[in-house]
C-alpha cells in the first residue's frame, strides 16, 4: 500500500529524470511513458518480473496488458491505464 504523498514524490522523481511525461487537465494530472525506450523498458522488467508469460518481442506489445483490480483501499488516487 502507498500513501498518496508517497505516490506523489515518487512521480516527481520520475519527471526529474524524464521517465514520465505529464499532463493536466482540470485537477487532474495524467502520466505517460516520456518516449518509446520507457516503454521497452518497462514492458522488459514486466516480463521478467511480472509473470507475463512467454515473450515473443518485447518491442511492441501485441495487445494491450489487462492488470488485476487492485486490493481494496489501495492507491484510489491513482489509477494506472495501459
Amino acid at each position: 500500500q502507498i500513501t498518496q504523498p508517497a505516490l506523489s514524490q515518487q512521480l516527481g522523481e520520475l519527471r526529474r529524470a524524464n521517465l514520465v511525461q505529464t499532463r493536466k487537465e482540470a485537477k487532474l494530472v495524467w502520466y505517460t511513458l516520456a518516449d518509446e525506450g520507457v516503454a521497452l523498458c518497462v514492458r522488459t522488467m514486466e516480463a521478467i518480473f511480472g509473470g507475463l508469460g512467454q515473450v515473443d518481442d518485447l518491442r511492441t506489445p501485441s495487445h494491450p496488458t489487462k492488470r488485476p483490480p487492485s486490493p481494496e483501499g489501495v492507491a484510489g488516487f491513482a489509477q494506472i491505464i495501459d
